[in-house]
């Protein structure tokens, strides 16, 4: 079983649950010396533009602290879960631990349209933490 971490992906899409989750991959990447991957999933009305423009955050942050980093603006697929592609960057990029916010929708809500979050906790075939 590997214990080491060599590469954290960071799912970011510049909500306030990804903020927390930004400054816990970005210390875990420091602390472990593992590189970041930061992945953004674009609405189907965003280009390339609007998804490096939400990752900006990420990005400065890496930077402070010389966290080695790469960044993956994922288009969509047809109607599909983002968790889908979150799941998919992750296994492209040999991720190690997935890190990625929850907005806090609950109950029924979630039952209802599903949890990017609880997606990614369910389908990836590496550690995921969730941040709140």
């Amino acid at each position: 079983m590997k214990t080491d971490v060599d590469r954290i992906l960071l799912a970011d899409d510049g909500s306030d649950a990804a903020a927390v989750a930004r400054g816990i991959a970005v210390d875990l990447a420091a602390t472990t010396n593992a590189k970041l991957s930061i992945v953004y999933v674009l609405e189907p009305y965003q280009d390339d533009e609007d998804g490096r423009r939400i990752l900006r955050g990420a990005v400065a942050l890496a930077e402070q602290r010389e966290v080695p980093y790469d960044i993956d603006v994922q288009r969509p697929v047809g109607i599909t879960n983002p968790g889908r592609r979150i799941v998919g960057a992750a296994e492209g990029c040999g991720a190690d631990l997935v890190v990625v916010g929850a907005r806090g929708l609950g109950g029924v809500g979630r039952l209802l349209l599903g949890s990017v979050s609880s997606y990614v906790v369910h389908h990836a075939s590496c550690s995921v933490l969730v941040a709140r």
